[in-house]
């Protein structure tokens, strides 16, 4: 990977922006927190391709030093109201040619965006980062202004920051009975525990544990043949267990995935049933089996 020299921002447009050039900076001079909020802190920064007003256009770059190597990443910034359509913005993030995040920011406003950085990245002492933006507009076509700059969104604030007091926003572990509605980290999960045909559970390994542990249990006289979990990450099959009465499944963890903080794992139980057609409750939902917890070790 290209690492480069100074902290920019570099925008697809043919106008001056400040700041500094790609080769024109001591790396030494990187700060691991940018902040956009003032003419001042733009131009000391040296960040190129940002306005004195904190505006971006549709694609730029900037450079963070990182020698604490901490993984989690803050960005801060304003998806200004244009009234052309679509007020939606989204932000793709770029390390290299690899995209490790796509922020999904839904209406006008401020927004304060978080990004758990893989091993592999939080380890160099410099990340650069692309930034690639799904909206633009020129307020001097929509009648707002005089400003004929090509825009997107106004950036306030891009840091590094230790996992410390974040945990709860990238939990390593979820337990049953929980609050899980709304949590785009459980789905296929009620809060009760019991899983539907099929789940997915994102669980984050900054520490890069190396065991995954899930508990749970499956429901006697329902099924006709042995129950089997399967464990898959990105399509990919990592184990097939069966599993009876009180169960707890443990997998090492493949090199390949603890290469990643951020695990995305799917659970495919080997059947389900409907508790109110078998006449074991007034339930009508499509269950498996019922999940006590799962944890990364």
């Amino acid at each position: 990977m290209k690492i480069l020299t100074c902290a920019f921002l570099v925008v697809s447009l043919t106008v001056a922006f400040w700041g500094c050039s790609k080769s024109g900076s001591d790396s030494s001079a990187l700060q691991s927190s940018i902040d956009f909020s003032t003419p001042e802190a733009v131009r000391a920064s040296g960040a190129f391709g940002v306005y004195e007003d904190g505006w971006v256009g549709v694609e730029g770059e900037v450079s963070l030093r990182n020698t604490a190597h901490v993984p989690l990443l803050w960005i801060e910034g304003t998806n200004v109201e244009t009234k052309a359509g679509d007020e939606s913005l989204r932000i793709r993030v770029l390390v290299a040619d690899d995209t490790i995040e796509v922020l999904s920011i839904a209406s006008p406003g401020d927004f304060r965006e978080s990004i758990l950085l893989s091993r592999a990245h939080s380890n160099l002492d410099t990340i650069s980062l692309r930034l690639i933006s799904s909206k633009s507009f020129v307020p001097s076509k929509l009648g707002t202004s005089k400003d004929d700059r090509i825009l997107s969104f106004r950036l306030r604030k891009i840091e590094l920051v230790p996992m410390a007091g974040s945990t709860a926003s990238f939990p390593s572990s979820v337990t049953f009975p929980g609050k899980v509605d709304g949590d785009s980290n459980v789905q296929g999960i009620f809060s009760d525990g019991w899983m539907t045909d099929s789940a997915t559970v994102t669980l984050y390994n900054p520490n890069g544990k190396k065991t995954l542990e899930i508990r749970g249990t499956v429901p006697g006289n329902v099924f006709k043949g042995p129950a089997t979990l399967d464990l898959l990450w990105k399509g990919q099959l990592l184990l097939r267990q069966q599993v009876e009465e009180n169960f707890r499944v443990h997998l090492l963890l493949p090199e390949t995935v603890l290469k990643e903080s951020r695990l995305k794992i799917s659970l495919r139980p080997s059947g389900a049933f409907v508790p109110a057609m078998l006449n074991i409750s007034n339930d009508t939902r499509r269950l498996s089996f019922q999940i006590e917890s799962i944890t990364l070790k």
